[in-house]
């Protein structure tokens, strides 16, 4: 499965996450506000939300994005607002649990 988030210099922004093995691709339109970081949390946050959908045992997600990786990796609740990224760490411990 892969993840991408992007913004265009016209201000649109969007995300996507696909899974070429199963020819699932899902695209997501965001507000022209949103940032680049933003388009690549949602895009991670949706892919997980549908392995979450799914009877899927094992998947291997991928991202080009280390900003978010490194906001992953160091994520403390009291230490930022950015519910986007509470939402993924959310989603994972859930996966790890089901």
């Amino acid at each position: 499965m892969f993840t991408d988030g992007s913004k265009l210099s016209s201000g649109e922004c969007g995300a996507a996450f696909c899974v070429p093995s199963l020819g699932i691709e899902s695209t997501f339109q965001l507000p022209n506000s949103s940032s680049v970081f933003t388009a690549e949390c949602v895009a991670l946050r949706e892919a997980l939300m549908f392995v979450l959908s799914e009877p899927f045992s094992h998947v291997l997600i991928l991202t080009d994005s280390l900003s978010l990786i490194d906001n992953l990796s160091m994520y403390n609740k009291s230490s930022t607002d950015n519910h986007l990224v509470w939402d993924i760490k959310k989603s994972t411990f859930l996966s790890s649990i089901i």
